[in-house]
């Protein structure tokens, strides 16, 4: 009963979260043009309506993913209506908020921030934060959240069978694993590729 109630809270929360990220997303958007590009456009789509379309929506979705579990997790820390229910995952869901935190400033840096752009002091050094703001959201932390959920799951000492929590946690995992596989199995080529051809393009000027 405690899991469909929480569920049903989560369900709201991931609404409203997608929402408020929109609009967030949008509203930086028409300050400051978006820096990423997550997918290769045909080139008989590439006229500047759809192109700019297809390139906001992939990188509005990439945002959302940091945003919306940032949202719920920080509900579910915080609220009283769920504080007494993480038992033993406390440590564990501040761990997750924490990552959660990392993934949305990473994400927010590799959106917003040029890193082909700026004084020469900053160009030195801009690749290597776009580098680690990559690695750190796409496989470090994914990989961190992977490892402490395995390992909850598989010590002894932990009933997680008595914790509601527990199934938000699955689906959060599920999350991580996913994006470590559309990092090494896609956006690797796309994001990696295109900064290792601007950097030696850069050398040779």
């Amino acid at each position: 009963m405690k899991s469909s109630y929480l569920w049903l809270i989560i369900e709201q929360l991931v609404f409203i979260a997608t929402l408020v990220s929109n609009m967030v997303f949008i509203a930086i958007r028409s300050c400051v043009r978006h820096k990423l590009q997550l997918d290769m456009i045909d080139e008989r789509r590439q006229l500047p309506n759809i192109d700019t379309i297809i390139a906001i929506s992939e990188v509005a979705n990439a945002w959302n993913a940091q945003f919306v579990p940032w949202a719920v997790n920080n509900f579910l820390s915080f609220s009283p209506t769920t504080r007494n229910e993480k038992g033993e995952l406390a440590m564990q869901l501040e761990i997750i908020l924490a990552s959660n935190y990392l993934s949305l400033f990473a994400i927010g840096f590799l959106v917003f921030c040029p890193w082909k752009k700026g004084p020469e002091w900053y160009l030195k050094i801009s690749p290597y934060i776009f580098k680690t703001n990559v690695y750190l959201n796409y496989v470090i932390l994914p990989g961190l959240n992977f490892g402490l959920f395995m390992y909850y799951t598989c010590d002894p000492h932990y009933n997680l069978k008595v914790f509601p929590l527990e199934s938000w946690i699955v689906f959060f995992t599920i999350i991580c694993v996913t994006r470590l596989v559309e990092f090494f199995f896609s956006l690797k080529k796309i994001i990696m590729d295109d900064a290792r051809i601007y950097i030696e393009t850069r050398k040779l000027k």
